[in-house]
């Protein structure tokens, strides 16, 4: 069960309940003096009064940061390994469809396409997997993103809700190369086969 918080001040304390000693006292320090305070306090609670604890600004955001981070490296390990999957399953598809067309590039070099034609094409054909990828992350992909951080963290007050595309602008720049790198690298493989062998598939 969570109570109510009151504030009162000591005037109003010792009227309702007597030369009672409160169990809470809240400080209100002017920020140049927060520092010397909090040190004065610190000193105050470990020497003289060692029952008492205290909770200050820079508690709080030491607390904040640890919390932060913890976030940080949680999501961070998850979105390394979403993003490892889909890598890897973007080359597997990239892959599979070049080999399974080969017959049909051979066609197309037979009836005068260049490497260089063919390279273009592969590398456009995976740039179009990454615009639709993006697409998708900046729309669908941000509502499902914003209703899993409202959920998990949404109900935490010191957090504040703000939207960038600029992480999804960020891992597009190393997509876009992978999705050249990759359709090269099989195409590379799938050229050292002669063009009568790839007429030959079935």
């Amino acid at each position: 069960i969570i109570g109510e918080v009151v504030l009162m001040s000591d005037a109003q304390f010792t009227e309702i309940y007597g030369d009672v000693p409160p169990m809470q006292v809240n400080i209100d320090v002017e920020p140049d003096s927060l520092e010397d305070f909090e040190a004065w306090l610190t000193g105050y609670t470990e020497n003289e009064a060692p029952n008492l604890s205290f909770v200050s600004r820079n508690t709080l955001k030491g607390e904040f940061e640890g919390l932060r981070n913890m976030y940080l490296g949680v999501g961070g390990t998850l979105a390394f390994v979403l993003a490892l999957i889909g890598v890897l399953n973007f080359v597997n598809t990239m892959t599979a469809s070049i080999y399974a067309r080969r017959r049909e590039f051979a066609m197309l070099q037979s009836v005068g396409m260049t490497g260089g034609q063919m390279k273009r094409t592969l590398i456009f054909e995976g740039a179009q997997y990454i615009a639709l990828t993006l697409i998708f992350t900046l729309t669908a992909g941000a509502g499902i993103g914003l209703m899993i951080t409202r959920v998990i963290a949404g109900q935490t007050w010191l957090f504040k809700e703000s939207f960038t595309v600029l992480p999804s602008v960020i891992c597009a720049i190393p997509l876009f190369a992978i999705c050249a790198v990759a359709p090269l690298a099989c195409y590379k493989k799938l050229a050292r086969e002669s063009l009568i062998e790839r007429l030959r598939v079935e």
